[in-house]
């Protein structure tokens, strides 16, 4: 048996999109201090992508936002575990209300 090997991928996967390190980008677009924190964890984690590893970084603003490529793949694991359980998969994510803006993909 092949020994496992555990991987910390970090405790932060939030962003306030008020702070001062994010409101210039989230003014123009929102989701955008999604967006950067994802963009900051795919650095950081850019050998496990260069040893053939996947890696999804999920990132999530305090106000509701996810960033899109976490929409993607929340929205394919979905429908893998329908496929599996013969469930009906979903059109869309279920969000509180104040997450709406990201439901429709």
């Amino acid at each position: 048996m092949a020994a496992r090997q555990a991987l910390d991928l970090g405790r932060h996967i939030g962003a306030h999109p008020i702070a001062d390190s994010y409101v210039s980008a989230t003014a123009r677009s929102g989701g955008a201090a999604a967006e950067q924190v994802a963009g900051q964890k795919t650095a950081k984690y850019d050998l496990l992508a260069q040893t053939g590893r996947l890696f999804q970084p999920i990132a999530a603003e305090t106000l509701g936002p996810l960033n899109q490529s976490s929409i993607a793949f929340f929205l394919e694991l979905g429908h893998k575990i329908a496929s599996i359980s013969g469930d009906k998969p979903r059109a869309q994510l279920s969000f509180p209300a104040h997450f709406d803006h990201c439901s429709a993909l």
